[in-house]
């Protein structure tokens, strides 16, 4: 892997005609994006050996050690981050290469947004993706949008006889650990009880685990879980910007809304305690205003074992401008079953329309809520 990545820069600069694909996951910039921009651009590089395949990292590099998962599967895996292209590098290094020259294959999302908006007239070549389809590039080749619990499980299925067949060991090794780690974490280490494993993360985890050289990954899901969840050294700002993602929609009103959704390891209680509510409030407050948004939404989990009521998630929101009342009415009507909480609540914060929940549904995440508000706020919720 290091030496397909070793490879790019040195390409980059010496083959100014070679065609170029960015092989990018979404802004939240978790396992599952990072590790499969990572390995679907080291097979494209193989399948079209002529052209340059650049795995895009989807946030600042500044902000790589925000993702304690990631490094430690970066660690085991022997990846070396500082070979890795991060959101703002990339401009850098791409500036001098025209849109007919570029191509974009999307991992782990189906539409651009954000900071990847400024590449729409850039040609979406191929599609690999987990999340509800949005419609678009239907020419993409391939485009693969189906349910599953981690992207990485697709992507694993789409280039697995080429891992069992072509790959070196050493690499072959690298890379079933590498897919292995986001295909366990998203699925909760395959629990049926959380509901998140589909057929094909089963499958893909089995035909993975003999290329690894493991027996289990029980004692990888629990490093990768334990790395994951230390948050001791982050802040709740750290903790907001951490895995987060926005949209804009526009409501009947003909007004944009501006939404951001943050997904937080760990509990709302547990960063009171730490912290305080006025720190928690304090960091929402400042990163929603350096986000410049409506709406703010953070979905909060942790796995508090069989014994402390397992699996469980909670949910706020926190509008930034008027008209959300009949949203925030519409979204305690919904199959996500919430349950009013205080534990955060201010006269400030509420007054604003502020509220936390439990969600007594957990299997609903950030995939399955956000097209939820989109869909109510284009109906003029």
């Amino acid at each position: 892997m290091n030496s397909f990545l070793a490879n790019i820069r040195p390409r980059l600069a010496s083959e100014p005609d070679a065609p170029v694909f960015i092989v990018s996951g979404n802004e939240s910039a978790d396992l599952d994006s990072i590790v499969s921009a990572l390995t679907t651009a080291f097979f494209l590089q193989r399948y079209s050996p002529k052209s340059i395949c650049i795995p895009f990292i989807n946030t600042e590099r500044a902000d790589l050690p925000l993702r304690n998962d990631t490094v430690y599967v970066f660690e085991q895996t022997k990846v070396d981050p500082s070979l890795l292209f991060f959101r703002d590098e990339l401009d850098t290094t791409l500036k001098k290469i025209p849109a007919d020259r570029m191509s974009l294959f999307l991992v782990d999302h189906n539409l651009l947004s954000g900071s990847l908006s400024q590449w729409n007239n850039v040609a979406v070549a191929g599609v690999i993706d987990h999340h509800d389809d949005e419609g678009l590039y239907t020419t993409a080749n391939p485009r693969r949008i189906e349910v599953t619990g981690s992207c990485t499980s697709l992507i694993a299925e789409t280039f697995m006889k080429e891992l069992q067949t072509k790959v070196d060991s050493e690499d072959c090794k690298s890379i079933a650990r590498l897919m292995m780690g986001p295909i366990l974490v998203d699925t909760g280490n395959l629990n049926p009880a959380i509901n998140k494993a589909k057929p094909l993360d089963i499958a893909m985890h089995d035909s993975l685990l003999p290329l690894t050289g493991w027996s289990n990954t029980d004692f990888y899901y629990k490093a990768i879980s334990d790395a994951r969840h230390d948050t001791s050294k982050l802040s709740c700002y750290d903790l907001l910007r951490k895995d987060y993602k926005e949209w804009t929609v526009t409501r009947p009103s003909g007004d944009s809304v501006k939404v951001g959704i943050s997904s937080v390891p760990g509990l709302v209680q547990k960063y009171i305690a730490r912290d305080s509510k006025q720190a928690i409030h304090d960091a929402i407050q400042r990163w929603s205003n350096n986000r410049s948004l409506d709406l703010y939404i953070a979905l909060w989990q942790d796995d508090l074992g069989a014994a402390n009521g397992g699996y469980q998630r909670e949910f706020l929101m926190e509008p930034y401008t008027t008209g959300f009342d009949s949203l925030r009415e519409a979204l305690e009507a919904s199959d996500m079953k919430l349950e009013r909480l205080t534990d955060l609540d201010t006269d400030d914060f509420v007054a604003s329309g502020g509220r936390v929940y439990r969600q007594h549904n957990t299997t609903w995440s950030r995939k399955l809520i956000w097209p939820l508000v989109e869909k109510l706020l284009v109906e003029g919720k």
